[in-house]
């Protein structure tokens, strides 16, 4: 994400409340890892791809995995100045 505008303050941010939430140090499941560096370049149209689907076993983080990314992305476009609808979760329960 370099050359990414807020970028860091927006994952500096996001850290700092997993830090907060979960202890020092914060880990991620390696699916959880590659969801963001996935997903984030996605949301901010870095990349071609619109659509992800992960699969991972119950009680394992999938939801950590599909929102930590679109949280990062809503920041930083929130530190941009721009607003408004950029992604759809569809979250079966």
């Amino acid at each position: 994400l370099k050359g990414v505008a807020h970028a860091p303050r927006a994952l500096d941010a996001l850290h700092a409340m997993l830090r907060q939430e979960w202890g020092d140090p914060v880990t991620v499941a390696g699916f959880q890892l590659r969801a963001l560096e996935r997903l984030l370049p996605a949301y901010l149209g870095a990349t071609g791809e619109d659509s992800f689907v992960i699969t991972a076993d119950t009680g394992s983080g999938k939801t950590e995995a599909a929102l930590l990314p679109l949280i990062a992305g809503a920041a930083i476009d929130r530190l941009a100045g721009r607003r408004g609808t950029k992604a759809v979760l569809v979250y079966p329960r």
